[in-house]
């Protein structure tokens, strides 16, 4: 019986010949290398010649070895930079937790050791925003000819009402909020420093790990089953 495939250590093992990882990894001639990293482009822990529970040590280890074997200055394969490239994209996604926990989240999405489908760049654009979807039915009507014109005409008399209303509730919280103050009944200010959750979720975080922290959360938010309402007694 064939082996199954490890997306933690590529291809089956009696397939491709290599059953050490970590610190027990041994690579092949530069050449062989950029091939390898070529072909496996889109699994970084084949990449490195690891797996998720490898030590950041042994990592940074297999990322030195690499680099010299396929950096382009060293190695004279024609497409040693595009390998040095992805083994560096490689490197600085596992060796940063919040960027791993992101990688994780899309190998447990896509098939990263198929050579077709969504690479980890655009898995993470994808996932990095909210999606906004517009109903079907909402569409097929904003297809017909004239259908955003008469939106508009509906929605400009609407607009007017909710200005006025929110003018109206404006002019009745004011002496609302002095009495609450002569009264000294007034909630008290929030502390300094404080923020919403987006800022304090992203406080310290580069871009980069910004985009990957929200990535990881929208798609974990998007395998999580639906929450049941509960049982009426």
């Amino acid at each position: 019986m064939a082996a199954t495939p490890d997306v933690e250590a590529g291809k089956p093992v009696p397939e491709r010949g290599v059953s050490q990882t970590g610190r027990a990894a041994v690579f092949g001639e530069p050449a062989e290398e950029v091939e390898r990293i070529l072909r496996c482009e889109k699994n970084y822990y084949v990449v490195l010649r690891c797996r998720k529970d490898t030590s950041s040590g042994e990592i940074k280890a297999n990322y030195y070895k690499l680099s010299r074997l396929v950096h382009p200055d060293k190695c004279p394969h024609p497409k040693a930079a595009d390998a040095s490239a992805i083994l560096n994209t490689a490197y600085g996604t596992l060796s940063n937790a919040i960027k791993k926990t992101a990688y994780d989240a899309y190998v447990d999405d896509i098939n990263v050791d198929a050579p077709e489908g969504m690479s980890y760049a655009e898995w993470e654009a994808s996932n990095a925003m909210h999606q906004v979807r517009i109903p079907k039915w909402l569409e097929a009507f904003l297809r017909i000819p004239g259908a955003g014109l008469i939106v508009a005409l509906i929605l400009f008399p609407l607009t007017l009402i909710m200005l006025a209303l929110l003018l109206v509730l404006a002019i009745l919280c004011i002496p609302i909020n002095y009495v609450c103050r002569c009264l000294g009944c007034a909630p008290p200010p929030p502390p300094p420093g404080a923020g919403d959750d987006a800022t304090q979720g992203h406080a310290g975080m580069s871009a980069e790990e910004a985009a990957a922290f929200a990535a990881a959360r929208n798609a974990g938010a998007r395998r999580a089953p639906p929450q049941q309402p509960p049982m009426q007694a």
